[in-house]
């Protein structure tokens, strides 16, 4: 019992120095620390969720991130870029096509059309007058040929007596213009022994010089329609005419050219 009253004599002297003079004033105390216990754990507890929250967070940022690399940076930019790296280590782009230079030959052939006639004509065996085809009215003195069709062959031009064709080969494409000759009274042509003739040749009839093989000058003196006949006979000019007529079928058939020889 003694040791009892002492052992509360020593606690209630504790408990006066921290200022609690009674049993109620320690119970009261103790409620208090009690509470404010409780108040830290919730606090602590509160700042945890904060904190799951913020990791939480950060994490969907970085799936975000994620997501946004996927289709951005991963599965699109990244992508991109790679390729274009790896585009750039094997792949040079081709450097532009030069422009073409400027053809005024092969401008000159893609401005004549079909029906369009020409003054140009042959001078030789394998020559024509000009390297660029001119274009004039058929109704004009100079109208030698008749475009009958532009082509990109030669072998679409049917080539026989009064028909031929012109030709040039440019860098970016072959264009072709067959032709039929303008036949009129008066033009002379070039002819050859055995009174062969180069029907699609024009030459002054007083030139004195004619190109090889040519060996002579023929003049025409008429063109008239097959119906008449085919023969030199339908060449003759007035009745008893004992001219000396050579005469070609022309035209695929169609009409005969008379001529004589002018000069050999």
């Amino acid at each position: 019992m003694v040791a009892w009253l002492g052992l509360a004599g020593t606690a209630i002297t504790v408990l006066a120095f921290f200022g609690i003079s009674n049993f109620e004033e320690l119970q009261q105390a103790l409620d208090e620390e009690s509470a404010g216990s409780r108040s830290a754990d919730s606090a602590a507890g509160a700042s945890g969720g904060a904190g799951d929250g913020e990791y939480g967070g950060a994490y969907s940022s970085s799936g975000a991130d994620g997501g946004v690399g996927d289709e951005s940076s991963s599965g699109g930019v990244d992508d991109d870029e790679a390729t274009v790296a790896g585009g750039d280590s094997g792949y040079t782009e081709a450097p532009p096509s030069p422009t073409p230079e400027p053809d005024p030959t092969l401008d000159a052939f893609r401005a004549v059309s079909a029906g369009d006639c020409l003054h140009t004509w042959m001078v030789s065996g394998d020559r024509w007058s000009s390297d660029i085809p001119e274009i004039i009215s058929c109704e004009a003195d100079g109208a030698a040929v008749y475009v009958t069709r532009v082509s990109d062959s030669a072998g679409s031009c049917p080539v026989d007596a009064g028909r031929s064709y012109l030709s040039y080969r440019g860098e970016e494409e072959t264009a072709v213009l067959c032709v039929t000759r303008l036949f009129e009274a008066g033009q002379c042509f070039l002819g050859s022994p055995g009174n062969s003739a180069n029907l699609m040749s024009w030459v002054d009839c007083e030139a004195t010089r004619v190109p090889q093989p040519y060996d002579r000058i023929f003049n025409v003196t008429g063109y008239y329609n097959s119906s008449y006949g085919t023969g030199a006979a339908v060449c003759r000019r007035v009745a008893g005419d004992t001219t000396r007529y050579l005469s070609w079928v022309v035209d695929q058939g169609a009409a005969v050219l008379c001529a004589v020889v002018y000069r050999s």
